[in-house]
């Protein structure tokens, strides 16, 4: 009988203040109170993706057309260039594979992405797609180095939760776009 009665009336850990979970603290516990209305751990644990991206398949620049949204594609990045002055300033860099050649721009944080790339080196691509010029363009995509050997992308679906933009500027979200956040090589 006490068993039961232990189990009928548990002291949840569950009701416990988000800013008790280790690593968030008052300052994250605040923000995502604010802006996500997560006050209990339980409400931390049912605040699920609202859905997932696929990065399990790699595929070929020539299988962008305008119907795709995101693509993730592996290829060798062959130039990168800064463009334009002060707020016009762009990291223009171009990926190619068997099938094509794929643009990849970059408007903020140009400089800190340049030092990360090198041309003529391999990478793994991920982002919106869109088209300037007739040509197939990502605009500030994941990227990440790549080896030749691997042949898939991510062994699991990635989940992509809700945020806000003051939680992104906090570091508590991942970018616009609503992917994973991944930072540059």
């Amino acid at each position: 009988m006490t068993y039961l009665r232990a189990i009928s009336h548990p002291v949840s850990i569950l009701a416990n203040p988000i800013e008790y979970l280790k690593g968030v603290g008052p300052f994250r516990a605040d923000m995502l109170k604010k802006e996500l209305n997560i006050f209990t751990f339980n409400d931390l644990l049912e605040h699920f993706p609202y859905r997932h991206v696929d990065k399990t398949k790699i595929n070929l620049i020539s299988d962008i057309s305008p119907q795709t949204e995101f693509i993730q594609v592996a290829g060798k990045l062959v130039s990168k260039e800064i463009l334009g002055e002060k707020r016009g300033k762009r990291l223009v860099a171009k990926l190619r594979d068997a099938s094509g050649l794929l643009e990849l721009v970059w408007f903020q944080g140009v400089t800190w992405v340049e030092k990360t790339l090198e041309p003529g080196a391999d990478y793994l691509v991920y982002g919106r797609t869109g088209f300037f010029n007739g040509s197939p363009q990502m605009t500030h995509p994941e990227i990440e180095s790549y080896t030749r050997g691997k042949t898939e992308g991510s062994d699991s679906l990635e989940p992509v939760y809700p945020t806000t933009e003051k939680l992104k500027a906090r570091g508590l979200g991942g970018p616009a776009t609503g992917q994973a956040q991944r930072a540059p090589v």
